[in-house]
């Protein structure tokens, strides 16, 4: 479009005649469109015109009393609005200078809390299929027949904004506009220049309480809607949603002089009030859409179908056939339209998913449009109706606590989570919301600040004939995190879940998923099998053994679980981030310098030692916090404890201390899960002795409880009032022996469900050899599989046993499972191919592998059995560094990065790991990092000088050889120790860099640290070489049977090298001169409480 100039002399003769202005300067100036910017204009940035003057502004327009000074060297007239509100002539001036662009087009606008964008998307639907050309302003962006601007900070924009789109619209022939009008656009009289040809007011609710003072402060904006209908002596249609209370003081802000000459002409619309003009009979709601009968004053006129659900776009659409209608549109062409409608992005948008379950993305922010739209799926759902919402920060904050309360009285679940917190902190705003909740109907509820685990958490949880409604963003694409806008879409994270849990695609190795509904099945089995006068205390320690604690804490709450257990500080703060109202008590003995913590967090404790008892009063006392105590006898365990013969003492001391509240006495059985229970019923006997010595001096407490999962199973004379439940929350047995739970045929059953597919099949003949060591050799031909999981993945390390499923039916594991892959017999299995999908935990028809089978074929008890390589390496750093390690989130690292900055004041992480390369600048601007302070001295072979302080490279691309230990008892500690040794020993064999990853990674080490010796180098280890073979698989093979002392590993991912390839035969060493293909990166949380042992 050619740049627009007018000469401020003509525009301001056009301005009308009451606007008496005060100029100082020059009017013979010619005006260019850039000049006008919101900031110049909006009632609070005066304080901006020393920026614009910098800019290169040359005219001011200034209100009665504002005060400026203009620098001596700045040539600037200056137009003072001696009468009139300055708001008013900057749109009249905009107008002016864009030559009133909609002249000619009529302009709809709508008004309302609710509604506004929808009905614009309709009839926007209905004038483009009448033919006509349209434009669009409003929540979703503008829209002109030739060009889409995203969404702005204003659903109705300024009016030099307005102005400039006009100016667009008129180059492209826009015939109508639709348009939204809102409180804000109307205080600061952004459309006092437009001329309205429809005016509709669809309802009203409170919004926007963070700017208005009042209710009735922001209904005031809007009546001065209808109070300008009409003005100009513009022919207006003016409807009203005759169903709205209030409706009547929006038809009386109309001037009666207006109406009574026909210059305004009013209609009335709705469903239960049958008096209107335009009138709708519903005949048939689903989830695909709606059908209503439409009569005009008492008159059947036509029936109407819309592909949107919900009773309010049964509204939008009568409003929007009631606009065309008035306007003279024919009445079935506009039938037609409407029936072809879609739906507008993050408006009650339906979501498709192959799960059978109803999904709606609503804009939804106030109390009111959440009960409209829960009120509204309602009747659409076939079993249990999720809301998934929060609130945004720095706004309204009366709303949080009245949204809670509706979204829990109208839903059957309820996440709460983050919106856009902005400035404020993601916990707190939480917080507010359930603040309004009653009591009973917080076991409902859940808690997680991120908004996409919020999402999943959800869809996880929902089955067939469930609905989940995701409120709040609607279509936005961004999420605001303290002053910055990052992307995010609930859309896309829906349409992630489910990318993620169909059958998997070539590229997804495998995933692994917990089922909510097994989970819940679970614990209602567990419940059901509870003796009357017992209560259960949920144990979600270590993640509740894959399952996730925060998931499991919930569930178990639920179903009436009346305490959370943990094993520390950090997990208990977790917890009580998301059940604030839940005791939460910490097992074992707890450090002096959380003492502080769990009494401000009113954790309790569990008790053993005198010392740590005083203190921990101490504290109490000093903050006036009483603390709850579960004194812990040993009784035969001897791990934490009291012996006997101290705790009635220890009891008398704890009972005289003021700020100590006894709760409870606990001990532990050491033989609970095994056939023979001899030597637990000593220890019940040893503990009755001690509820028998404490009973004559002092009441019980209000809690006594010794039983684990196995003992609750098997040892009911200890059950006393409270047993502590762990393993057997997550669906599996402690030990084979244990007692089983069937009740109306239903077992318990594992929630955890591994799956994979093949990437690869072959035939084998008579004499083929299988994986490493050729550990199996085919007897006659057959078919077998290559599933893309090993040890690597955390499975078990298993040789010639255990089994996958594969349409349903078994397929043995064949030679040993590998690093990262396993091989399967499939000959009796037909029709099985590439990208068949493989059950390796879980159901598949009526077969089944579960944990406890898994268990049996590692050799290890089911608890210890856990996916990912996570917990092995865990549990190597913890024996090194003596202390405990807890892994928080398993994400991306984008994922990572935003998670850090939601939490950066309640920090659940000491450390980040995994951000690639590409990160590390976003990573830095964000101030979420303090400098490691760790030498890179021996990362030399880093392809690059790595001079961030912030971050430490490791793992990814070290140069590992795996050895002979019967050959070699002191193998190289480096690469240059391998090429300059004169002894003999050790033989290699390498793989070929022309083709092979490890050969090749080897050669470029070798230029990268000899640099212009590296031919030489390269000569000296080809000395020691044995052979040269294309691949891995040959190389190991080959070193397998003896033909050499050493073999070229991988050259990533060491971890699994120190862990996985050690046993009595091999064994792997690192050579440290660096990592050429490093790429994953480490980093300390500036707000790390441990900074020094993170």
């Amino acid at each position: 479009m050619p740049s627009r100039t007018s000469l401020l002399n003509d525009i301001l003769n056009a301005l009308p005649a009451d606007y008496k202005l005060n100029i100082t300067g020059t009017t013979d100036i010619q005006v260019s469109e850039e000049e006008f910017q919101e900031a110049h204009i909006s009632g609070n940035a005066l304080n901006m015109y020393p920026q614009a003057l910098d800019a290169g502004a040359r005219i001011l327009f200034v209100s009665k009393t504002d005060e400026i000074i203009i620098p001596a060297d700045k040539a600037v007239t200056i137009i003072r609005a001696e009468k009139g509100d300055l708001n008013t002539l900057m749109a009249l001036v905009c107008r002016i200078f864009y030559a009133d662009p909609f002249r000619g087009m009529k302009i709809i606008g709508i008004t309302g809390t609710k509604g506004k964008t929808t009905t614009c998307q309709i009839l926007e639907s209905i004038y483009s299929s009448l033919g006509y050309k349209t434009g669009y302003i409003g929540t979703i962006g503008v829209f002109t027949p030739s060009q889409t601007f995203p969404p702005g900070l204003l659903s109705n924009p300024t009016a030099t904004d307005i102005f400039e789109f006009g100016d667009r619209m008129r180059h492209d022939g826009v015939q109508i506009v639709f348009m939204e009008v809102t409180s804000h656009g109307m205080y600061y009289r952004r459309n006092a220049a437009l001329n309205f040809h429809t005016a509709v007011f669809t309802n009203l609710s409170a919004d926007h309480l963070d700017f208005h003072i009042s209710r009735d402060d922001y209904k005031k904006e809007k009546l001065k809607f209808f109070k300008a209908a009409g003005a100009n002596s513009i022919t207006t249609h003016a409807l009203f949603n005759a169903d709205e209370s209030e409706w009547t003081e929006f038809y009386d802000a109309v001037p009666s002089e207006r109406i009574a000459s026909g210059t305004v002409k009013p209609y009335t619309y709705g469903i239960k009030n049958k008096e209107c003009d335009f009138t709708a009979y519903p005949e048939e709601m689903t989830g695909a859409g709606s059908r209503f009968r439409v009569y005009f004053r008492g008159n059947y006129l036509t029936t109407l179908s819309v592909p949107l659900p919900g009773l309010f776009n049964i509204y939008n659409a009568l409003a929007a056939f009631a606009c065309a209608a008035t306007d003279g549109e024919p009445t079935e062409k506009t039938a037609q339209a409407l029936a072809s409608a879609g739906s507008v992005k993050g408006r009650f948008e339906r979501v498709e998913n192959p799960a059978g379950i109803q999904i709606f993305i609503d804009y939804a922010h106030t109390a009111d449009s959440l009960k409209n739209l829960l009120t509204a799926v309602r009747p659409l759902t076939g079993k249990k109706l999720i809301c998934v919402f929060g609130c945004g920060g720095d706004r309204d904050r009366t709303k949080r606590p009245l949204m809670g309360m509706i979204a829990a009285e109208f839903a059957d679940e309820v996440r709460i989570t983050s919106d856009n917190p902005r400035t404020e902190e993601p916990a707190g705003i939480i917080s507010e919301i359930r603040a309004g909740i009653p009591k009973e109907f917080q076991k409902k509820v859940y808690t997680e600040i991120d908004r996409a685990q919020a999402i999943r958490d959800a869809l996880a949880g929902a089955g067939e004939g469930d609905t989940v409604v995701i409120a709040g963003k609607g279509q936005e694409q961004y999420q605001i995190i303290r002053k910055k806008k990052i992307f995010f879409s609930d859309r896309e994270e829906v349409e992630k879940f489910f990318r993620r849990s169909n059958d998997l695609p070539p590229q997804t190795r495998g995933v692994i998923s917990v089922s909510s509904a097994i989970l819940k099945k679970n614990l209602k089995l567990l419940l059901n099998d509870m003796p009357d006068g017992v209560e259960f205390m949920a144990v979600v320690k270590d993640d509740a053994l894959g399952i996730g604690m925060i998931n499991m804490a919930g569930s178990a709450l639920n179903f009436g679980a009346s305490y959370l257990c943990c094993s520390n500080v950090q997990e208990a703060e977790e917890l009580r981030s998301h059940f604030p109202e839940a005791p939460v008590l910490i097992l074992g003995e707890r450090a002096d310098y959380e003492l502080e913590t769990c009494v401000r967090q009113k954790f309790s404790l569990q008790m053993q030692s005198a010392v740590t008892l005083k203190k921990l009063h101490k504290i109490a006392e000093e903050q006036q916090i009483p603390v709850k105590i579960h004194i812990k006898a040993d009784t035969g365990m001897s791990r934490y404890g009291l012996k006997p013969e101290e705790v009635p003492e220890f009891f008398r001391t704890a009972a005289g201390m003021p700020f100590i509240e006894i709760e409870g006495l606990m001990t532990h059985f050491a033989q609970s899960d095994e056939a023979d229970k001899t030597f637990a019923r000593q220890q019940i006997a040893v503990f009755n002795g001690i509820i028998d010595r404490i009973r004559q001096v002092h009441p019980l407490p209000k809690y006594i409880h010794a039983c684990n999962s196995g003992g609750y199973l098997d040892l009911p004379e200890a059950h006393y009032n409270m047993v502590r439940m762990g393993t057997l929350l997550t669906g599996i047995y402690p030990s084979k022996v244990c007692r089983r739970i069937k009740i109306n045929g239903e077992e318990l059953e594992s929630p955890i469900v591994l799956k994979s597919h093949i990437s690869f099949d072959k035939i084998l003949a008579p004499g083929d050899s299988v994986g490493y060591g050729m550990r199996f050799t085919a007897e006659k031909p057959m078919t077998v599989a290559v599933i893309p999981i090993g040890y690597g993945d955390g499975y078990p390390r298993l040789r010639n046993k255990g089994r996958v499923l594969i349409k349903g039916r078994s397929a043995p594991i064949i030679g040993g499972v590998s690093l990262d892959a396993m091989i399967v017999d499939i000959t009796h299995i037909t029709g099985s191919e590439k990208g068949t999908p493989v059950t390796l935990i879980g159901k598949d028809g009526s077969e089944e592998i579960t944990v406890m089978e898994l268990a049996d074929y590692a050799g290890t008890v089911t608890i210890t059995t856990e996916w990912g390589a996570g917990p092995k390496l865990v549990a190597g750093f913890e024996k090194q560094c003596g202390c405990k390690l807890k892994i928080k989130g398993l994400e991306d690292g984008a994922a990572i990065l935003t998670r850090v900055r939601l939490e950066q004041k309640n920090p659940i992480a000491d450390v980040v790991l995994g951000l690639d390369g590409g990160l590390s600048a976003e990573a830095t601007d964000s101030g979420l990092f303090i400098p490691h302070g760790i030498s890179l001295k021996n990362l030399n072979a880093l392809p690059r000088a790595w001079d961030n302080p912030l971050f430490l490279p490791y793992d990814y691309g070290w140069l590992a050889f795996v050895y002979r230990k019967d050959k070699l008892t002191h193998p190289p500690g480096s690469l240059k120790d391998l090429i300059s040794s004169k002894q003999k020993s050790p033989t290699l064999i390498i793989q070929d860099p022309r083709v092979s990853t490890p050969g090749l990674g080897l050669l470029l080490w070798i230029k990268q640290i000899y640099g212009k010796d590296a031919g030489q180098a390269w000569s000296a280890l080809a000395k020691r070489t044995v052979t040269v073979t294309p691949g891995w698989s040959e190389a190991y093979a080959l070193f397998i049977k003896g033909e050499a002392d050493m073999v070229l590993s991988y050259t990533t991912s060491p971890a699994y090298h120190r862990l996985a390839e050690q046993d009595d035969r091999y064994g792997a060493v690192l050579f440290e001169e660096g990592n050429y293909f490093q790429t994953e990166l480490a980093a300390i949380l500036k707000s790390s409480p441990k900074q020094k042992l993170a």
